[in-house]
């Protein structure tokens, strides 16, 4: 599982953040959208459909015509490739909390479709979700969640041992070494620094060996430095094969990935290569007027 190692594309910027190098995507338009496809098209790991999710009103309305429920997604299609290192970016209230729920497995979409490793987890009931979740999805959220009188060892076990795996300490040993932490492993979260902490959490994603590494702000409660070592690391990772997907409002953390999609109002307004859009290439659309559900519906996906 080491990262470490030639090719891993990483160049300095002025600001100190270190930055990948160039993406093999091209950009073209969608409906009014700049959207990036890869140059080389590579398998679809996550194929995104016509997802609408919506959240009920006070008066418990679901969405009628005429009525005040709030969309979160409106409409969204979307695919990300295998071994990509996406952002998606987009302010407080854009929708992109509520689509990484969906991508990772934790929420469902009110309509369209969503296919995760050749897994159609559109209408997976709660059990179903969870295996699919523990078996294809690593998390990292912006708070690490460690078990606070827990080895740092033990934390990163930890999804192993809902599965059974007898060898999960091992395992576990070998993903903190990934990530540069082979010596503490043995610490409790206490003992160890913000970034150490986060890097733990990095560890503890990656030991199941998911098909997707899922980060959720994953620098928010860090320092400019350390948040800059965290996305080094990242970087190396996605290096190593791994396909990361980063969800962020900060543009810094944005452009230290190879390709960004851009949420506003529940959807998407540009989807591009991150050197594209610091280029001035591509700007971002803006949708026009408000948008509608194609017909009412009650339920269902």
């Amino acid at each position: 599982m080491a990262v470490e190692g030639p090719g891993t594309g990483i160049a300095s910027g002025d600001s100190g953040w270190a930055r990948p190098g160039p993406a093999a995507l091209t950009v073209r338009a969608v409906g009014g959208v700049p959207t990036a496809e890869p140059a080389a098209p590579s398998p679809a790991l996550v194929r995104i459909q016509g997802i609408v999710k919506r959240y009920s009103s006070g008066d418990g309305s679901l969405g009628a015509a005429g009525s005040t429920a709030v969309y979160a997604l409106r409409g969204v299609d979307l695919q990300i490739g295998r071994g990509e290192f996406v952002a998606i970016v987009g302010p407080s209230g854009s929708g992109k909390s509520t689509l990484m729920n969906i991508i990772g497995c934790l929420d469902v979409a009110d309509r369209g479709r969503y296919v995760l490793a050749g897994v159609d987890v559109s209408q997976l009931g709660d059990d179903a979700l969870a295996r699919v979740r523990n078996r294809l999805v690593g998390f990292v959220f912006q708070q690490w969640n460690l078990l606070a009188r827990t080895a740092a060892v033990d934390n990163v076990a930890l999804p192993l041992a809902y599965r059974g795996d007898a060898d999960r300490r091992r395992k576990a040993l070998a993903a903190l070494g990934a990530v540069g932490l082979g010596e503490r492993a043995t610490h409790r979260p206490n003992q160890l620094s913000g970034g150490e902490q986060q890097r733990v959490a990095i560890a503890r994603a990656l030991v199941t060996s998911p098909a997707i590494l899922l980060a959720d702000e994953p620098t928010g409660s860090l320092d400019s430095v350390t948040g800059a070592g965290i996305m080094r690391l990242f970087s190396q990772l996605h290096a190593s094969g791994r396909t990361v997907i980063v969800v962020t409002h900060d543009s810094h953390v944005a452009d230290l990935t190879q390709r960004q999609i851009h949420l506003l109002d529940g959807q998407i307004v540009l989807d591009a290569p991150t050197d594209a859009i610091r280029s001035g290439a591509v700007v971002a659309s803006t949708p026009a007027g408000a948008w509608q559900p194609a017909m009412p519906h009650a339920s269902g996906v």
